[in-house]
């Protein structure tokens, strides 16, 4: 049994992701490439207007600019509508002050990078944002 168990007004019992139009989108998220690579699982679900991201990436690289693009959304229907700001969680020491996509732009970017662990940077991160 999949779905979701509630009432919806009249409506009440199993409510399918038929239904709500809840789409796996995960294909239009994609790595630049090196030194960027997907680290775990990256999931990505389109309902209602919103995208839901969950994601992982590494680059083993001895130094990496403030700024860097690491990933790209392929499909100009999910860019963000503002400014959307991720929180991360990074590994060793790690840090970044947030991943970032730009509003109507395609570039996923982390920023602030600080890497004090060994010549890899991690970085960890999911939220969510509205389309255009």
């Amino acid at each position: 049994m999949s779905g979701i168990v509630g009432s919806t007004g009249a409506k009440s019992g199993i409510i399918n992701n038929t239904e709500n139009q809840l789409m796996d989108i995960t294909s239009s998220f994609t790595s630049t490439g090196s030194p960027w690579s997907i680290w775990g699982t990256w999931k990505a679900f389109y309902f209602n207007g919103f995208v839901f991201l969950q994601a992982g990436v590494y680059a083993a690289a001895a130094s990496l600019a403030q700024h860097e693009n690491f990933a790209q959304i392929t499909n100009s229907a999910y860019y963000p509508s503002y400014n959307a700001s991720f929180v991360t969680v990074n590994h060793q020491g790690e840090a970044a002050s947030e991943v970032k996509i730009t509003a109507n732009q395609q570039y996923i970017q982390v920023r602030d990078i600080y890497n004090t662990g060994d010549s890899t940077f991690r970085v960890n991160f999911n939220g969510w944002y509205q389309t255009k």
